[in-house]
């Protein structure tokens, strides 16, 4: 191997690990453009998503530094600085995002109450865990919004 002037050999003892937890996240990015590149070619999507919708999975993700900072939770952080978690939850995300399962959509064709009562009692439901629940509501609302799409059927 090559040694540099300065006695350093390339690509060694540079002093720091590669770790590999970050490598992991980017399997969000990699899922989402998926998913978003099959709803571009998708024209069944009118009425319903399949799949959990980007800005959705976004706004899961993005809830997580903001529920660290401002639920003052020590369970919460706890389980979310876990490792574990974080890889779990990186899975899952990537499977809801790319999932055949049909989530309804929040497209009014009319505002009457009889054929949008799914999309109501959402809207009903989202506001009260925010004020109650701030940022950890977000989460809450996600699975909301997937168990209400699966009880729809």
């Amino acid at each position: 191997m090559a040694v540099l002037q300065n006695g350093v050999k390339p690509w060694s003892g540079l002093g720091f690990e590669i770790s590999w937890l970050p490598i992991i996240g980017l399997f969000v990015t990699l899922a989402s453009a998926y998913r978003l590149a099959k709803f571009n070619l998708d024209e069944e999507q009118q009425t319903y998503f399949k799949g959990l919708p980007t800005p959705a999975n976004t706004l899961l993700i993005m809830s997580l530094p903001l529920i660290l900072e401002f639920q003052n939770n020590d369970i919460i952080n706890q389980i979310i600085l876990n490792q574990w978690f974080l890889i779990a939850l990186t899975i899952l995300s990537c499977y809801l995002l790319n999932a055949n399962i049909k989530l309804f959509a929040l497209k009014f064709k009319d505002y009457s109450f009889k054929n949008n009562a799914m999309r109501y009692v959402f809207i009903m439901l989202s506001v009260v865990l925010l004020i109650v629940l701030q940022f950890a509501a977000i989460p809450v609302i996600i699975l909301v919004y997937i168990l209400l799409s699966l009880l729809s059927k």
